[in-house]
């Protein structure tokens, strides 16, 4: 009977420190991202990286526990593609090359495989993990002789992540996103012709533009979480 009071007087004791470590160390991140993208579409449906363009990114982020993390970044992309690549034949034998910058917004919503630490051993942190996160791409589109485009769309990615020390951390990612419009190749007069080129009715889940892309990116950590009492 007394060893199983002291166990519950234990339990109790520990269980507000445990909840407390449940939260990463630091609150929020900020940091920056490169690397490169590749359009895919009617121009190029399936070959990735065939005509690869830039991407960058900053971004902000809020560690909710040490595997969730919800983030908003600004994407920069510009999308290059050639219809001569994917050896395509359209109709009346057209083909075209183009070039589209556009702006995201990108909030999402991140999850990782392993507690995120290069602290608390005791709950099994590590300070290398895979992670996945999803969410929304919307933003404007710009290109030459065409008015900007609204862009709509969703985001997801795969990626590794390691603490380079307590407060710095590297990124590396690969993402893609699916967007709500057939607008990237064909935004000008001499690429309307790939907008819908076989006239095909569409779906918002088919028949529209995508891109993938591969970023390299740095956090740095700050906002220290509120400790208690007794500087646990």
């Amino acid at each position: 009977m007394k060893n199983k009071t002291t166990n519950i007087l234990l339990l109790l004791l520990f269980t507000p420190l445990v909840t407390q470590l449940n939260a990463q160390e630091y609150k929020y991140e900020v940091g920056i991202a490169t690397g490169v993208n590749s359009y895919l579409g009617d121009a190029n449906p399936a070959i990735p990286f065939a005509t690869p363009g830039a991407t960058a990114m900053v971004q902000a982020r809020y560690n909710i526990n040490f595997r969730m993390v919800a983030f908003v970044g600004v994407q920069y992309n510009l999308f290059r593609g050639n219809s001569n690549v994917a050896k395509t034949v359209f109709p009346q034998n057209s083909s075209s090359k183009f070039s589209t910058a556009s702006i995201l917004f990108t909030p999402a919503f991140e999850y990782n495989f392993y507690p995120y630490s290069d602290k608390y051993p005791f709950l099994q942190t590590k300070r290398l993990t895979p992670y996945i996160s999803l969410g929304l791409a919307v933003g404007v589109g710009l290109a030459n002789q065409a008015k900007p485009f609204v862009i709509p769309g969703l985001s997801g990615a795969l990626g590794l992540k390691y603490k380079v020390a307590n407060r710095l951390n590297l990124q590396l990612q690969l993402g893609g996103m699916h967007f709500f419009t057939d607008k990237l190749e064909g935004a000008s007069n001499t690429t309307a012709f790939l907008n819908n080129p076989y006239g095909i009715a569409k779906q918002p889940w088919k028949g529209n533009d995508g891109a993938i892309n591969v970023l390299v990116g740095i956090t740095y950590e700050f906002g220290q979480q509120v400790k208690s009492c007794n500087n646990l």
